[in-house]
């Protein structure tokens, strides 16, 4: 009996450790920040945001939704790049897989080139434009 108790034991503490190591891997994405920042990875984000940086001198990351029919949009798209930030009051971020001002069109739509706005798909068939 004492065999068993000692095999219980050791899958209590292998338990332990694994949740130990467990819970030190979310805390590393849970950093204490200041309320200013909103984001530091668009995968902090919900599926129809990314997280972006405006273009002013001391811009917080925020989470901005998907562009929109209608909205403005980069025609040849964006391209999410790692920064860091720092501000007067001492804080740095590391930002990683930001976008600059504004995010891509939502899934579905696409960026027309020639008003640089987010629209439905057209679809071309052998004589015309539908």
């Amino acid at each position: 009996m004492a065999v068993n108790s000692r095999g219980k034991m050791c899958n209590l503490k292998l338990v332990a450790v694994l949740l130990l190591a467990v819970a030190s891997v979310d805390l590393r994405h849970i950093e204490r920040r200041p309320s200013f920042i909103g984001c530091v990875d668009s995968s902090e984000c919900s599926k129809e945001q990314c997280c972006v940086l405006g273009g002013g001198r001391y811009s917080s990351p925020q989470c901005t939704n998907l562009g929109e029919v209608g909205d403005s949009c980069r025609p040849y798209g964006t391209v999410p790049f790692n920064t860091t930030v720092d501000y007067p009051n001492g804080y740095s971020a590391t930002l990683t897989n930001v976008h600059f001002i504004m995010c891509d069109c939502a899934t579905d739509l696409v960026c027309d080139r020639d008003s640089s706005t987010c629209q439905l798909p057209q679809i071309l068939t052998r004589n015309s434009v539908l």
